[in-house]
């Protein structure tokens, strides 16, 4: 899969955007995505809420308790990261849903779809 927008994006850069107001947008996003990659996945409709549980736990999983210098929680982390690079069109929301969808898995859930996401943006990150 060919994402046009791909870019790296040092922490430094996105670091000084990240905070609460941003974190709001990436909640509605987060929830347009996950749905979105789900019902594609399974060919049906899906809605989800994803959980702060959830998006706290992949993101430790993947970025460890890196918080890229901010005091944000790690859910509001990101959902943050999630709309700014989106904001800033590193990713569409279609890369995002494609990303997800064409994911070499057997079973998608709530968390898996993060998993697969953040991996995938930690891989445009640099440090």
């Amino acid at each position: 899969m060919r994402l046009l927008r791909k870019r790296l994006v040092s922490k430094s850069e996105i670091a000084r955007y990240l905070n609460k107001k941003l974190a709001l947008l990436g909640d509605s996003i987060i929830n347009c995505v996950v749905s979105s990659a789900l019902s594609l996945f399974y060919e049906q409709p899906y809605g989800v809420k994803v959980k702060d549980e959830s998006l706290r736990k992949a993101w430790i999983e993947i970025f460890g308790r890196d918080n890229f210098g901010t005091d944000l929680a790690y859910e509001d982390l990101a959902e943050a990261l999630i709309a700014y690079l989106w904001l800033v069109n590193v990713f569409s929301i279609e890369d995002y849903i494609k990303i997800i969808s064409h994911s070499k898995v057997q079973k998608l859930d709530e968390y898996t779809t993060l998993i697969v996401l953040f991996k995938e943006i930690k891989k445009i990150i640099k440090d």
